[in-house]
Parts: C-alpha cells; sequence; structure tokens
C-alpha cells in the first residue's frame, strides 16, 4: 500500500470571543457543512449530511440518533430508519454507503421457481438475481421512488403477512404495507435504525447523548463553504491518479482557546507536486480528556479544500485537545496532526 506525506500545518481555531457577533461569521451561501436536529439533538456533518440532503432523508433516514462514531472499523452515524457508513477508500459515489440493517432480523428465503420469473419490463413486478426474489405492486412502487437498491438493497424475502400487514425484507430495511391504507403512507419503513441501535448500545452510549449544535449555520467566511467536486474516477490516464503523496495544509488563529465557543478547521490538500487534490476523501478526529468525536468531512473541492466546525466544549482548563485529519486517494492513505490548549 502507498502512503501519503501528509502535513497538517494548522487549523483555524475562533474561541472565547463571546457571541458569535464578535466573530466575522457570514451565513453560508454554499453546501452545508453540517446540520443540527433539535428534535434529537444530533449533528450530522459532511460526507453523512451531503448523502442525507440527496437521498430524501427524512423519509428515508428519519432523524439522527447519534453523532458520528467508531463501529468495527468506519466511522457511523445511526438514524431512526438506518445507518450511514464511511468508506473513504471507495471512489464516489461509494464513500457513504448505508448500512446492511435489514440483515439483522435473519429473514431470508429460498429463490423463487423460475418459472415464476416475471418477464423483464413487466410495470407491476421486479425480479432481482442478485437473491432470487420479487417485489410487487405497492412495494416495487415504493421502492422505485425512494432510491431503489441504493436506500433498500436487495430484497431478502417475498412479500410477508405480519401482524395485520405485509411486509418485505431488504438488506437495508423491512418495509411494511397495509393494504387498507389508501394514503400516501400505505408503505411504511421501519425503524431498522432505532432497533439495531437499541440491540448493541445502552440509553447512556455518549454518542447517543445529546450535543449542542456544532456552528453548523456559520461559516468563516463568505464563499469558503466548499461544494462537493464532481465525481473523477481511478483513471491511470488521469494525472490526478498517480498521487504518491498529500500535503494537507491549514491555519491556526489562535491555540489557547476558552472553554465554549466555536471552532473552525480548513483543509487543504495538495498532492506531491503541489496541486490541488479534488474529491480527496477526509474524516477527522477531535480528542480530549472528555474522549473522542469523530467528524465525516466533504471531499475536497476543485481547489482542494475542505473544512468543519465543532463546538469547543472544553471541560478543564488547561485540558489540551488533539485533532487529527485522516485522507484517502482510493489506496492511498495519511494523517496529519495539530492540537489546541483550553484556558
Amino acid at each position: 500500500m502507498k502512503h501519503l506525506r501528509v502535513m497538517l500545518m494548522g487549523v483555524v481555531l475562533v474561541a472565547g470571543l463571546g457571541a458569535p457577533s464578535t466573530v466575522a461569521w457570514a451565513q453560508s451561501s454554499s453546501t452545508a457543512r453540517c446540520l443540527h436536529f433539535a428534535e434529537t439533538g444530533h449533528n450530522v456533518h459532511g460526507v453523512f449530511l451531503a448523502f442525507y440532503l440527496s437521498h430524501n432523508g427524512t423519509a428515508n433516514l428519519g432523524l439522527p440518533l447519534t453523532e458520528a462514531f467508531w463501529e468495527k472499523g468506519h466511522v457511523v452515524q445511526y438514524f431512526q430508519l438506518g445507518r450511514l457508513e464511511l468508506h473513504p477508500e471507495n471512489p464516489e459515489p461509494y464513500r457513504v454507503l448505508l448500512g446492511l440493517l435489514g440483515e439483522q432480523f435473519n429473514m431470508m428465503d429460498p429463490p423463487i421457481d423460475p418459472r415464476a420469473i416475471p418477464p423483464a419490463g413487466n410495470p407491476n413486478f421486479r425480479y432481482f438475481p442478485e437473491t432470487g426474489q420479487v417485489i410487487s405492486f405497492a412495494i416495487k412502487e415504493y421502492f422505485d421512488k425512494n432510491g431503489g437498491v441504493d436506500v433498500f438493497g436487495f430484497p431478502l424475502t417475498g412479500l410477508r403477512f405480519e401482524a395485520g400487514s405485509f411486509v418485505q425484507y431488504f438488506q437495508r430495511q423491512r418495509l411494511v404495507w397495509d393494504p387498507a391504507d389508501n394514503s400516501a403512507n400505505k408503505v411504511r419503513p421501519s425503524s431498522v435504525g432505532q432497533i439495531v441501535l437499541d440491540k448493541l448500545y445502552a440509553a447512556d452510549f455518549k454518542p447517543r447523548v445529546k450535543m449542542p449544535s456544532d456552528w453548523c449555520d456559520r461559516v468563516a467566511n463568505a464563499g469558503s463553504t466548499p461544494t462537493i467536486a464532481p465525481y473523477t474516477p481511478f483513471d491511470p490516464q488521469n494525472q490526478l491518479n498517480r498521487i504518491t503523496a498529500l500535503q494537507i495544509q491549514a491555519h491556526v488563529q489562535t491555540r489557547d482557546t476558552a472553554r465554549t465557543g466555536p471552532q473552525f478547521v480548513s483543509v487543504t490538500v495538495d498532492d506531491q507536486t503541489g496541486k490541488r487534490v479534488p474529491n480527496a476523501a477526509l474524516y477527522a478526529i477531535v480528542r480530549s480528556q472528555t474522549g473522542e468525536r469523530f467528524f465525516p468531512l466533504l471531499a475536497t473541492d476543485g481547489q482542494g479544500k475542505s473544512s468543519f466546525s465543532f463546538e469547543i466544549g472544553c471541560q478543564y482548563p488547561n485540558m489540551m485537545v488533539s485533532i487529527e485529519v485522516f485522507g484517502f486517494w482510493g489506496a492511498v492513505q495519511g494523517v496529519g496532526r495539530d492540537y489546541f490548549t483550553c484556558r
């Protein structure tokens, strides 16, 4: 595996300045870095937010139930209806994936009889050779309108009747259909994210604890919010795919902060020749005496830039807070570090 030379030169830290109006903040006019959901008290950052907004997150994922955290080798975040996973080593559009929580129900039917396979193009039925199952009618309509395989995965079972409703199990979801309901909600996703979260983690698990807003609606400078760069395939003829090292440069405004307020982290990614690198995948870990926080960052934009913000949350004077930024370009990886202290 190739490794990147990653230099985190600094992090812009803005804190200890009282009310936000004393800082030169400006409303974001571009892609949002994060959103705070007051209903559950959690923040959704970077590429997780981008996936949420582009995949009808309100309907397909519901509200966030945790902050992002580390689970079995990946940065993940639980929502009422699913779990987002960051796979930064993948090319787009496969860096953020929905977890296979539908498989947690351990429901699997054998493939249907080949004689029952519907013809291709049938408007009421669709056959999936990957699992040998069929979706039909209201389930098929809902599946097609709400993201298809990317959101639900492949069907694992045929249509079943459970507790007065028809249900069908998918790799990522369990859909429920009430034929007596003529409303737009006749097909409903199940709360698989809530079910699996409750199964795996206690109610006082730290990422489940409500958090303040990570200053999500504000950015340091107008126009500095990164946009999501177009997907650049790993084409060996493309100069960007010859990257062997990265330099991650940022600027520290202050290393000694007050105990509350916003932090602003700005990252610029160059390759070994000094050229800016778009679409580099990134995530960050902020560590202190009070624990760790994970941030799935937006990929670098066309100028090789990304950034994120968070509430400082210092609980002790003289507490050191370290920041690690991990960069990925396919199989090439690297990490940069910086820190600040709380007055």
